[in-house]
């Protein structure tokens, strides 16, 4: 099940030498790009997205609302009028209800059953949002922002099929996902901008781990 892991409370001892990385607390509200923040969504409406463990092609629907499914694993969010619906994917069919003004991402990790989460939001509109899902059987993995070859952990122990969010200062910085200190994975430098979310997801394909990085957007 997918569940959320919250924020590590902990100090970041290389904060100041490492771009003075500040994050906020969560707050709920919604999550998404520039776009998305600057109106709301139309009247009854939710957003929702999906994340594709088989990274293979093919198309699934929510409702009469279908998405493309391409090698990437991700999809933009589509506008979902709010209510309860099936998820028709590959061999699953789950249903999921949807509330009004909010943002989801449909998690369906290699394996396993499409779960839903809701996505936390970016409140400070001065603040860069990261979400980091690990879309993987493997349990406790950390996410490591780096820059200039030093490191430091975003996330700790996040469990397997599980999400997690912050927020931070923008700033340029690349990825790796660890194990124990053992690198899984690891993905170029990438923008993290004021009120875009941005979105990095842990993949595992026959004992391989991708990272996929992606700012958050919305397909009308």
């Amino acid at each position: 099940m997918f569940k959320y892991s919250s924020k590590q409370a902990s100090a970041l001892a290389l904060v100041t030498l490492f771009f003075a990385l500040t994050f906020a607390a969560l707050l709920p509200a919604r999550a998404g790009d520039e776009g998305l923040y600057d109106s709301p969504p139309p009247p009854g409406s939710s957003f929702v997205r999906i994340i594709d463990g088989q990274r293979a092609s093919g198309v699934a629907s929510v409702g009469s609302v279908e998405y493309l499914l391409t090698e990437e694993g991700l999809t933009p969010y589509k506008i979902v009028h709010a209510g309860t619906y099936d998820l028709s994917m590959r061999d699953a069919s789950p249903s999921f209800s949807f509330e009004a003004g909010k943002f989801y991402t449909i998690v369906a990790a290699a394996g396993t059953e499409p779960v839903l989460v809701e996505d936390e939001p970016i409140s400070n509109p001065s603040r860069a949002g990261l979400y980091f899902y690990n879309a993987t059987g493997t349990s406790d993995v950390d996410l490591a922002l780096v820059l200039g070859g030093k490191a430091v952990k975003a996330f700790k122990n996040v469990s397997a099929d599980s999400e997690a969010f912050r927020q931070l200062k923008a700033a340029t910085v690349g990825f790796e996902a660890q194990q124990s200190g053992n690198a899984l994975a690891a993905a170029d430098e990438f923008s993290l901008k004021r009120k875009i979310g941005t979105t990095v997801v842990l993949f595992q394909d026959s004992g391989n781990y991708k990272l996929l990085v992606s700012n958050n957007s919305l397909e009308q």
